[in-house]
């Protein structure tokens, strides 16, 4: 016999991408994680963890900020987690975040920027249409599998 509950199984919010981000040679890198708001209620980042350790509002050994845009994710919106690191690292950075629905996402970082970058993007004299621009700085071809944008 089988039992389901969907009330414990559904999840309040998923974790739809993530990379690290350098913008130059001096900066130490940028984390991004984006998750989508996939319950009913609006919810807001609570707690953010660096490798287990609870980041406060003010910088630490770890970090030197971090951010959740938007503050408050409406249902099926997207948010983006935004930690700006304090040093390099060549190791993985495991990233916890608690929600004010209680559920925690969480997802592993290896901090290598990616070969793929954004290098213009642009939008049409009536904005009816967007051209992006990607570069590819890896010594591999690139295969695009999907691009997602959100209007609104």
């Amino acid at each position: 016999m089988f039992l389901f509950f969907p009330a414990f199984f559904c999840s309040s919010a998923t974790v739809t991408g993530a990379y690290f981000r350098k913008v130059h040679q001096f900066d130490r890198g940028t984390i991004h994680i984006f998750f989508q708001n996939t319950s009913t209620q609006s919810v807001e980042v609570e707690k953010v963890f660096y490798n287990g350790i609870e980041m406060n509002a003010i910088a630490n050994d770890f970090c030197i900020w971090h951010q959740t845009v938007p503050p408050v994710i409406e249902p099926g919106e997207f948010a983006n987690l935004k930690i700006k690191q304090r040093w390099d690292t060549n190791k993985l950075i495991r990233i916890s975040a608690l929600l004010s629905s209680g559920e925690t996402i969480n997802t592993v970082i290896e901090p290598v920027p990616p070969d793929l970058k954004f290098s213009f993007i642009g939008f049409g004299n009536d904005y009816r249409q967007v051209y992006i621009y990607l570069e590819n700085t890896g010594t591999e071809p690139a295969n695009i599998k999907q691009l997602f944008c959100q209007a609104g």
